[in-house]
């Protein structure tokens, strides 16, 4: 996917929300340096992916976006938690 495709989907999953896009990110070609924004562009990576694959479905794009938003932070949230019973001698 090019970098108008991937502004694009960043768009319509912000779409009503209350962050808007930066110009800086803009400028950038749809790529987010910010961390907060880390799940969102891999969310759009992977349903991107699947959609490569010739997954479909009749919800709409954002919807799905979102929930595997929602699944990478959880997963992250997850692993973090994980890595803070270790102990490294």
């Amino acid at each position: 996917m090019g970098p108008n495709g991937m502004r694009n989907a960043l768009k319509h999953c912000n779409e009503g929300s209350e962050k808007p896009e930066s110009s800086q990110t803009e400028e950038q070609g749809g790529e987010n340096e910010k961390p907060e924004n880390r799940p969102m562009e891999e969310a759009v990576v992977i349903w991107n992916m699947a959609q490569e694959m010739g997954v479909t479905s009749d919800t709409e794009q954002g919807v799905i976006i979102r929930k595997i938003k929602d699944m990478e932070e959880r997963d992250k949230k997850e692993a973090q938690r994980l890595g803070e019973g270790r102990h490294i001698p």
